[in-house]
């Protein structure tokens, strides 16, 4: 009898381990994640964050960030150097238009409701000329930033790199990310849809 219950739990661990294979497997063959993505704003983010990257304003393991096929943003900006207690920073304010969502990226349904919304986000990541990533800030989105699949346009406005030297220049990488979306991969349901490069002189 002991033998029986040993095989059994060894073909139930053996299950278990095969299922966890097979999610991480359809993971990393998602086409559009941030690993396998061709968008041209994934290699930066590749290269800054090998383990975890802030999307949606949160921390989300790399390998569950998904990038829609497309950049389906238009970001329309400006930006001026300002003084926070007698730190030098950059706000960057405007708006973003988001196109509408197709297959394989859906809304779901809220339960008890037929309407379908995400919330929108949009993160700032202050690069410097070296490459390296000197601050990270999630945007201020006015009123609720919630889209229907449809998409819309929203503003929003971010301050960025307190106490950053600006005299030796940088930019400031713009992502904006919805969630809740589901897809056919096992993934996070943050989204990222598109991006724009801002200067900080």
């Amino acid at each position: 009898m002991k033998k029986i219950l040993i095989m059994i739990g060894l073909i139930l661990s053996l299950g278990v381990t095969a299922t966890a294979y097979s999610a991480d497997k359809n993971i990393f063959n998602n086409p559009n994640s941030l690993r396998n993505s061709e968008q041209w704003y994934a290699a930066p983010l590749r290269k800054s964050f090998k383990t975890f990257v802030r999307a949606c304003s949160t921390e989300t393991p790399s390998n569950k960030v998904s990038i829609y096929t497309d950049d389906i943003t238009k970001f329309r900006v400006s930006r001026r150097v300002s003084s926070v207690n007698n730190l030098q920073t950059v706000k960057i304010s405007g708006t973003v238009g988001i196109g509408p969502l197709s297959a394989p990226y859906a809304v779901p349904t809220v339960k008890g409701s037929k309407d379908r919304s995400y919330l929108l986000y949009v993160e700032a990541y202050l690069y410097g000329p070296d490459g390296k990533v000197y601050d990270i800030q999630s945007t201020t989105i006015k009123g609720a930033g919630s889209l229907s699949p449809k998409g819309g346009k929203v503003g929003f406005s971010v301050d960025i790199g307190k106490g950053y030297d600006f005299s030796r220049g940088g930019r400031v990488l713009l992502i904006a990310g919805g969630d809740s979306i589901v897809s056919d991969y096992p993934m996070d349901t943050c989204v990222l849809f598109g991006g724009k490069w801002v200067s900080v002189r």
